[in-house]
């Protein structure tokens, strides 16, 4: 997105007879004296790619000897060029506007605020004057304008940002005599600034060109990449790279992305990554780690590459392609989210995923004509994929013996069972002077071994203490919304190669874990009391998810 400040009389409207291309957007509300309400939009294409213009009139023409505005100055006038067309369009008026011609400072020439939403944030575009920024002597300013129209009730919860010329030097102040001197900021409010002169003029050097946000998610910063091409100088906001997350591994069997089709992610020859036939060679299988950020990288067995973002692609691009790259490469992280509702059976292991990019939030993991590409992300069958985990051990080592799984929320504890399809409940801890029962019952009722494949994984399996191998497991592996939880014979192939009785061990910092089903993705939930039925739900953070081990 680029904000203009002084763009000149405004884009000529391109050869379009229907008015698709070119028109005048009206404003649903009276402006002020002589000003113009309606915003000019264009959307131009160049090189293949739509590049969309809106257009604000700022610059008044006074007629000499009179108070009348002709509303037609052809030099300070807004335009925001977007790769995206907006949701929603608004202007928001200058408190500083005066029509009178002798009131002080011209203002006349206070200009108004041109606001485009994409989603869930605004961007507002000023060529302010200065002292309207603020306000003075009980004068609101274009910052409380912002605020207030963030504080409807429409609009709550929306993000803001607030870019341009303020005309407002902040040049050698620190961060905070900017913020609290200068722009008055509040303290949910952020300042993104180059430290730089951003207007030149002679001898003249000011920082003038700054942006206000609030609420935007993820780090920001603000750049001068050149010097001065006219007196001012452009200034770049882009977000802050994140820090590189450490991955540890999700599991440690191999796994494979399998598409609604069937077919198989795989690593071509050439470093693309394709779709194919289920094989049985490494270029096909992929370990699954996860970083602290919650992102997981798709690492192909017997190589250091994952599938990644192509470095020359573009957000606004309809598809981009997917190479091996680098894991650590943000481009190379993805995050998943299970749609709704699941498609069907497919021979799966129940959890459908969309697959996203983090460093292209808008776009997903999607195959394409036997290609794997990034396209934005839709509710579209075609870019769910299936994480088939490859066949596991059948014997896992014990890495905990006899232990009581414990409900992080009230405390009732997970009974057991010895026959398969027992449903699993909590129930109080017998009190200790229950004695003969915790030296004949207690362990055949309560008891859990915690397996492992290894000691560097995290995903395990919880085998009854009473009865022969049965695992706790769930009702329904194809489950997308809750199920109950229930013993299950330990290696029966329900789902793919028993995933339904294998859990992601999500662990918190005081030591409880969230335990993530593996075929269908939903995390085992407590009951509201100290007694009553385990069942498996989407996975939230809270107590009733978390789950303490402890001893008898």
């Amino acid at each position: 997105m680029v904000a203009l400040q002084e763009a000149g009389s405004g884009p000529p409207a391109p050869p379009d007879f229907r008015r698709v291309n070119f028109r005048r957007m009206r404003i649903n509300r009276t402006r002020p004296f002589n000003q113009p309400n309606y915003v000019t939009f264009s959307r131009w294409r160049t090189r293949n790619v739509d590049r969309y213009v809106y257009y604000l009139q700022t610059d008044p023409r006074r007629i000499t000897g009179t108070d009348q505005d002709t509303g037609d100055g052809g030099r300070t006038n807004l335009a925001t060029v977007s790769d995206t067309q907006a949701n929603q369009v608004e202007v928001l008026d200058n408190p500083s506007y005066d029509p009178d011609p002798n009131a002080p400072h011209n203002r006349y020439r206070a200009r108004p605020l041109l606001g485009l939403r994409f989603g869930n944030t605004w961007y507002w575009n000023t060529h302010a004057r200065g002292e309207d920024v603020v306000g003075r002597n009980g004068r609101p300013g274009l910052l409380d304008q912002v605020r207030n129209f963030a504080a409807r009730s429409d609009q709550r919860g929306r993000n803001w940002v607030l870019v341009g010329d303020f005309n407002l030097n902040i040049l050698n102040r620190t961060d905070d005599q900017a913020r609290n001197q200068s722009l008055h900021l509040r303290a949910d409010e952020n300042l993104l600034r180059t430290g730089q002169p951003t207007y030149i003029n002679g001898r003249t050097h000011s920082e003038l060109d700054y942006a206000v946000t609030r609420g935007l998610p993820g780090g920001f910063t603000a750049n001068r990449p050149r010097g001065a091409g006219s007196d001012h100088t452009e200034v770049t906001f882009a977000r802050t790279p994140p820090p590189a997350q450490t991955t540890v591994p999700s599991r440690t069997g191999f796994t494979q992305m399998a598409t609604a089709t069937g077919s198989v992610m795989g690593l071509a020859r050439n470093g693309t990554i394709e779709t194919g036939p289920v094989g049985n060679g490494d270029n096909q299988n992929v370990t699954m780690s996860t970083t602290g950020a919650g992102a997981h990288p798709l690492q192909f067995v017997g190589t250091q590459l994952c599938p990644s973002i192509a470095p020359a692609a573009r957000r606004d691009a309809s598809d981009s392609r997917i190479l091996a790259g680098p894991c650590d490469d943000p481009r190379a992280r993805w995050t998943f989210s299970d749609p709704r509702p699941d498609p069907g059976w497919n021979e799966d292991n129940g959890g459908p995923q969309l697959w996203r990019n983090v460093a292209f939030p808008d776009l997903c993991l999607t195959p394409s004509n036997h290609q794997v590409t990034a396209s934005p992300c839709t509710d579209d069958i075609a870019q769910r994929w299936w994480d088939n985990p490859v066949a596991l051990p059948k014997d896992w080592p014990t890495a905990a013996d006899n232990v009581r799984l414990e409900s992080a929320f009230i405390g009732g504890r997970m009974r057991n069972g010895s026959f398969p399809r027992t449903a699993i409940n909590t129930q109080p801890t017998p009190p200790k002077w229950w004695w003969i029962y915790w030296l004949v019952y207690e362990r055949k009722d309560f008891g859990w071994n915690i397996q492992r494949i290894s000691p560097g994984d995290n995903l395990v399996r919880f085998q009854s203490a009473d009865g022969d191998n049965y695992c706790l497991g769930v009702r329904d592996e194809h489950a997308t919304s809750q199920t109950d939880a229930m013993l299950r014979t330990c290696d029966d192939a329900r789902g793919v190669d028993a995933a339904g009785r294998r859990w992601l061990a999500e662990t918190y910092a005081d030591g409880t874990i969230r335990y993530r089903n593996e075929a269908n993705h939903l995390c085992l939930l407590a009951p509201d009391a100290d007694r009553g039925s385990v069942r498996l739900a989407p996975c939230n953070d809270i107590l009733a998810e978390r789950w303490s081990v402890v001893s008898p």
